[in-house]
C-alpha cells in the first residue's frame, strides 16, 4: 500500500461518530474505526465505528481493554481496527491535540496506515445551512517521519463518504435527537450490561444487538497468562506490603468494571513492573464471568 492510500467511510460509521460527539457536546470524545483494506489494496474501507470514551480519554488501561475486546470481536468477522476518531472538547478547537496524536500512534500498532479523523467543528456548525455533501471531519495521516499531517482540501480525493446522502440522513437523526441511542465504552465501564449495545454493529439500522462475547475465545486471548501460573505468584511478591496482604480483591456484582481498572492503576503506581499481572476476581454469578486479569499493557482475559 502506497503513501497515497485512500479512505472511504460508510454512512453508518460516519453518523455514529458525529452523534457520539453531539451526545457529549462539552467533552472530548473518541472512537475506533473498523473496516478492511479494499480488494485493490489502494483504499481503506471504514464500515463501522465503536464509540469509546467521553471522559478521561487519555488513560491507557481502559483504552487497551477496549481495543482488545474490539479486535477480538471484529476479527472473527473479517474486520479490523483501521483508524481513530477524535472530537475536541471545545467547539473553538480546530487542531489535533497531543492526546489524540498519542492515541493515534497507539492505533498504528494495530494498523500502520491508520488515519485520524478529527471532527471539524466549523463544518458541524454550518451543516444545517450549508447543505454540503462533504464529510464534516478532517483527515490526518502520518508522514515518513511519523508526524501527523492534515490532508488539505486539495487532497480530498483521498477521503470520501461512501453514500453521498450521508449528511441528509445525519440531519434527520439530529432533528430526532438520535444521539440518545449512542452508548460508548465509558457507559459499559459504569454498567457492564451496556456492553452489547456499545459493540453492536449498527445502532441505527434494523439489526438486533448481538452478544460480543459470543464466539470469542477468551482462553486464547489470555493463554500466555493462564499457562504461566508462576507469573501470578511472582507479581504478588512485588506489590507493596499493604496490597500484598490482601489475598484476593473481590468486586461485588454492583461494582462497575471501572473499579477493576482503577485497582490495576493503583497497583501499577504502587510499584508493579511492566508486564506484571494484577488479579481481580469477579463474582461468578456476574454473567458467568469468574475472573478478570489485567496486565500492565491492558491485556484482559475472562475465564
Amino acid at each position: 500500500m502506497g503513501s497515497d492510500l485512500k479512505y472511504e467511510v460508510a454512512q453508518n460509521a460516519y453518523i455514529k461518530l458525529v452523534l457520539h460527539s453531539l451526545k457529549h457536546p462539552t467533552s472530548a470524545v473518541n472512537a475506533i474505526l473498523i473496516g478492511r483494506v479494499s480488494a485493490s489494496n489502494d483504499a481503506v474501507e471504514v464500515t463501522d465505528a465503536v464509540p469509546l470514551f467521553h471522559s478521561q480519554i487519555g488513560l491507557l488501561p481502559q483504552l487497551e481493554i477496549s481495543l482488545i475486546l474490539i479486535e477480538e470481536y471484529f476479527s472473527a468477522k473479517g474486520l479490523n481496527i483501521v483508524g481513530y476518531f477524535h472530537a475536541n472538547e471545545r467547539s473553538d478547537e480546530y487542531e489535533l491535540g497531543g492526546v489524540a496524536k498519542n492515541i493515534g500512534d497507539h492505533i498504528c500498532r494495530y494498523f500502520p496506515q491508520a488515519p485520524i479523523l478529527l471532527l471539524d467543528n466549523k463544518k458541524l456548525e454550518a451543516l444545517k445551512t450549508s447543505k454540503d455533501s462533504g464529510a464534516i471531519v478532517q483527515l490526518y495521516v502520518r508522514d515518513a517521519y511519523k508526524n501527523w499531517k492534515l490532508v488539505q482540501s486539495d487532497g480530498s480525493s483521498r477521503f470520501s463518504l461512501k453514500e453521498p446522502s450521508a449528511n441528509l440522513v445525519l440531519l434527520d437523526y439530529i432533528s430526532s435527537e438520535k444521539w440518545n441511542d449512542i452508548v460508548d465504552f465509558d457507559d459499559h465501564l459504569d454498567d457492564i450490561s451496556n456492553l452489547v449495545v456499545s459493540l453492536k454493529l449498527s445502532c441505527m439500522g434494523s439489526e438486533e444487538p448481538r452478544d460480543p462475547f459470543k464466539g470469542v475465545d477468551w482462553k486464547a486471548v489470555g493463554s500466555e497468562m493462564q499457562q504461566n501460573p508462576s507469573v501470578q505468584r511472582t507479581f504478588k511478591k512485588k506489590l507493596p506490603k499493604k496490597i500484598r496482604e490482601i489475598p484476593e480483591c473481590y468486586f461485588l456484582p454492583r461494582w462497575p468494571l471501572r473499579s477493576a481498572i482503577a485497582f490495576c492503576s493503583v497497583c501499577i503506581a504502587g510499584g508493579v513492573g511492566a508486564g506484571m499481572l494484577v488479579e481481580a476476581w469477579i463474582n461468578k454469578k456476574v454473567k458467568g464471568i469468574s475472573g478478570l486479569f489485567i496486565s500492565f499493557d491492558g491485556i484482559i482475559s475472562f475465564t
